[in-house]
């Protein structure tokens, strides 16, 4: 759907810090660069209660507890979404936003140290699978990056097996 949008927020981790005030402040910059989208913003186990005692005061904005979201809310509302943002210490959420087909997006969020975790959103960006959002409101992430695990590991194991692929 053209119009519908989801910001999945995650929280402090192993590798990244976290401040309401920067989260909300993008996702307030979000919303003023795509007027005409309806937000739907979740958090997930590891957000401070802060955050979501604030999105729920935020006009014009649906939010979800994760603690009251069925469980296949997540998936059916990413396969309806166009546009699906994600704080960056979330690489399982922006990898399910991924598979789901939408444009993805990344929220910013401090890094604690430089690693592979940390670097992700980065490479991401690079081969132009994701936007940051100062791209918010442009088309320049190129076709989603669909993933397509279960074909791919198919296709390996009748690469190394090809009789597995031939009929009894």
């Amino acid at each position: 759907e053209a119009g519908l949008g989801v910001i999945l927020l995650g929280g402090p981790s192993a590798h990244h810090d976290w401040h309401d005030e920067t989260i909300l402040a993008q996702i307030a910059q979000l919303r003023a660069s795509t007027p005409d989208m309806h937000w739907v913003v979740t958090d997930s186990r590891r957000s401070p209660p802060t955050l979501a005692a604030r999105l729920i005061t935020m006009p014009d904005l649906e939010f979800m507890h994760h603690r009251n979201a069925p469980n296949t809310w997540l998936p059916d509302l990413l396969a309806r979404a166009s546009q699906a943002w994600v704080s960056a210490d979330s690489v399982s959420m922006i990898y399910e936003a991924l598979s789901a087909g939408a444009n993805v997006g990344v929220l910013a969020v401090p890094k604690r140290r430089a690693d592979r975790i940390s670097a992700i959103s980065a490479d991401l960006h690079a081969r132009g699978h994701i936007m940051f959002l100062a791209e918010a409101g442009h088309d320049t992430a190129s076709s989603p990056l669909l993933l397509q695990e279960a074909e791919r590991v198919a296709g390996l194991i009748l690469t190394r097996w090809p009789a597995l692929g031939c009929p009894a």
